[in-house]
């Protein structure tokens, strides 16, 4: 039996080369967003002492030697970060120190998982008695269709449209597009009620939405579908994107074009960016003279609209199965049950048609609503032609085996 060739050493262990606090700190945070947002708020601690200097990974090692050798000392450090940080929440709202009390658990979130990482022992309990009380909960709404036609007419960018009109119809959050690839999108091909991603399953295929894989490849990985007018705007940015790049697009190349030519993705920052600027320009949120807070949010609005409309719509079918793949489309993994998530498996041809009762009202421009519409009426018509040719041959054949017992009646009355 062949042995494996070690790769620690107790020496190893005992001189601790393999402890560097940052790189365990990094390790061990999964999603590269996730790992942002702690370490901003991380740096934002570091950055308060007066003492601590340099790169965020300098100042962060400096914490833990100071930590591990003062951890009393290191426990009032917090605390007093902690009232600092409350003190921002009783600030007046029109203050640029102000913080939102609601914020107060996501300041310290990056410096737990620090301390807890290199086994640096904090009275967390301690820290959490200054949580200041929340004052900032104003409800806010989803846009309406109208609103989202507003920012539409701002967008200059087939990139901007796409994002737009995907975020419309499917809900997803914005800064889950920072890494879109080719290959995460795929058309859904349909005839006859029926549903595939191979157009040669069928004789007259015609593309009805798309599946878009979000987080692909992940942890978080989920599947939802963008509508007909979404995907459409894709195509246009298909072609500028092989215009700019003078080449087709390869399957792993990211969809969406920073200003760079270095196939360099967008953060989810930035796309957050874009899309607020062109809310704030469509100039239509309002919000009181003593609050911060507007009526709607500039990017998760586009979900709470599509939630609402989602779970408003009743089918065929409004069965509980409906609404679990509903909150999947979302990427909920959860909807009322546990169980859920482990015993109910349900593959997102399923969720199609579902998906194309609801599309109408998810797309933006009146046109593609329109012809969505008409398409329906037709297929109906259609239906209903090939129903009614289905009855009138029945009754052809009914009539045929009728008189067909009749004439065996007549023989058997001569024979006898």
């Amino acid at each position: 039996m062949n042995k494996r060739k070690p790769i620690l050493s107790l020496a190893d262990a005992k001189s601790k080369k393999l402890q560097d606090p940052v790189k365990k700190f990094k390790t061990s945070i999964r999603a590269k967003a996730t790992l942002q947002t702690y370490r901003k708020t991380f740096t934002e601690f570091l950055s308060s002492v007066k003492e601590f200097d340099g790169t965020f990974e300098e100042m962060a090692r400096q914490f833990y030697d100071y930590a591990r050798e003062n951890p009393e000392n290191a426990q009032t450090l917090l605390e007093s970060y902690a009232m600092y940080v409350n003190s921002r929440a009783s600030k007046s709202k029109d203050s640029e120190d102000y913080l939102n009390p609601n914020s107060f658990k996501g300041k310290f979130k990056g410096i737990k998982k620090f301390c807890k990482t290199n086994r640096i022992q904090i009275l967390w309990d301690d820290i959490n008695v200054y949580e200041p009380e929340s004052n900032n909960n104003k409800p806010t709404r989803g846009f309406t269709t109208e609103e989202i036609r507003k920012v539409l007419d701002c967008s200059t960018s087939a990139q901007m449209d796409f994002v737009i009109l995907a975020l419309s119809s499917c809900g997803a959050r914005a800064g889950e597009w920072e890494e879109l690839r080719w290959e995460n999108i795929s058309p859904v091909y349909a005839e006859n009620d029926k549903y595939s991603f191979q157009p040669s399953d069928f004789e007259n295929p015609k593309i009805v939405c798309a599946c878009v894989i979000i987080y692909a490849g992940t942890k978080s990985e989920y599947r939802t579908l963008i509508s007909i007018e979404a995907y459409d705007k894709l195509q246009a940015v298909h072609e500028q994107w092989t215009s700019r790049m003078n080449r087709e697009p390869r399957p792993d190349d990211l969809i969406l074009l920073t200003r760079y030519n270095d196939n360099r993705p967008y953060s989810g920052s930035a796309i957050r960016n874009k899309v607020r600027k062109l809310v704030d320009k469509a100039n239509f949120r309002t919000k009181n003279d003593n609050e911060r807070r507007y009526d709607c949010p500039a990017t998760h609005s586009f979900r709470k609209r599509c939630n609402k409309i989602m779970v408003e719509h009743t089918g065929k079918s409004d069965s509980h199965a409906n609404h679990i793949r509903k909150e999947r489309l979302l990427g909920h993994k959860i909807a009322i049950s546990n169980l859920e998530q482990s015993y109910f498996y349900n593959d997102i041809m399923e969720s199609v048609p579902q998906y194309l009762e609801v599309m109408p009202e998810l797309m933006i421009t009146e046109e593609y609503r329109a012809k969505w519409k008409l398409q329906k009426e037709e297929q109906k018509t259609t239906h209903l032609e090939r129903s009614l040719k289905e009855k009138e041959d029945a009754l052809d054949i009914v009539e045929e085996l009728t008189a067909k017992v009749t004439r065996m009646e007549k023989y058997q009355q001569k024979a006898d």
